[in-house]
């Protein structure tokens, strides 16, 4: 896996901004979701499908991210499957992806009531269900949401109903539509960052404003929230910007505002040497002229350039 794949999946880990990727997506930045009310589950969803030979065989799917979420909301307490996929390039099957790994995860809640069963020792009730699954047995709803760390714009289909062609009308009605619930920074305006709470804003804001230098620039210097930005997050605007970002080794805050501000230095600086090697390849080149052409004798010539006859012929050659 790349460095910055994995650098992402670890910061999405974190449960204060995975919190606040769905705080924001869901609640419209309300702090609903409890970073202290989630809980990691496995990625890997693991089920069981019937064979050509009746026997069943596992089925693997591996997605970014996935917790277990306890929600409070009207004094009531509400249970849910989140995920997030990290995409750092458009995928023009997104939906139909996000919609296999939250439709596995419903079929892995089926075979896990169905094996609690299985272990009870409890048969399948002869004329009402063809399944362990029973009436009255519930599902957790599951809920995925796609990040999209990229200063270009999302161009492929975001919901199912985007992947098909013509549609009858009339059968439209019978397909069940299902949202990526992508989150694009080039779409996201100053009043949606103020909606999210941790350093998530920094990295989004970041990535939103990288494709033009200018105003990343001017992002940074304005911000005050970039003079001390958390170490892991300047870790993952490294990997995914590839600038020159200095990390201290003690995991302190890094101060993006003066790194913007070497780093302009020291563009000036490789400018102006740039400079000063195309001025000299001008002067060796006009001095070899005059020399080819017989108004200027060789040493003459290597003596302007400061350089020895041996060196001008070398580097003239």
């Amino acid at each position: 896996m790349p460095e910055r794949d994995s650098l992402l999946k670890d910061y999405m880990s974190n449960k204060t901004i995975f919190a606040d990727v769905f705080n924001f997506m869901i609640y419209e930045g309300e702090q609903v979701l409890k970073p202290e009310n989630l809980s990691t589950l496995s990625p890997e969803t693991v089920v069981l499908q019937d064979a050509a030979d009746g026997k069943l065989i596992p089925s693997h799917r591996i997605r970014d991210l996935l917790m277990a979420a306890t929600i409070m909301t009207d004094g009531r307490v509400a249970y849910a499957a989140l995920g997030i996929e990290n995409q750092t390039q458009v995928d023009a099957a997104m939906p139909a992806r996000n919609m296999h790994y939250d439709s596995s995860y419903y079929m892995l809640q089926v075979e896990k009531i169905a094996a609690v069963r299985r272990a009870k020792g409890e048969k399948p009730i002869k004329g009402k269900f063809s399944s362990k699954f029973r009436r009255g047995d519930l599902l957790i709803p599951t809920v995925t949401a796609t990040l999209f760390f990229s200063p270009e714009r999302w161009t492929g289909p975001r919901t199912l109903y985007d992947m098909f062609g013509y549609v009858d009308p009339r059968l439209k009605r019978f397909l069940p539509n299902y949202s990526a619930n992508i989150i694009v920074p080039t779409e996201l305006e100053e009043r949606d960052f103020r909606k999210m709470t941790t350093e998530l804003r920094l990295l989004l804001e970041g990535v939103k404003y990288s494709k033009d230098q200018k105003l990343f620039r001017e992002l940074i210097q304005n911000n005050q929230l970039f003079e001390s930005v958390p170490a892991r997050t300047a870790k993952v605007l490294r990997a995914l910007l590839k600038i020159k970002l200095t990390i201290p080794k003690n995991e302190e805050p890094v101060n993006m505002c003066k790194a913007i501000e070497d780093m302009v230095a020291e563009g000036r600086e490789e400018g102006r040497v740039e400079g000063r090697e195309e001025e000299r390849a001008k002067t060796f080149k006009l001095l070899s002229g005059l020399v080819s052409d017989g108004f200027l004798p060789l040493e003459e010539a290597a003596k302007r350039a400061g350089v020895s006859v041996a060196e001008f012929q070398s580097m003239t050659a």
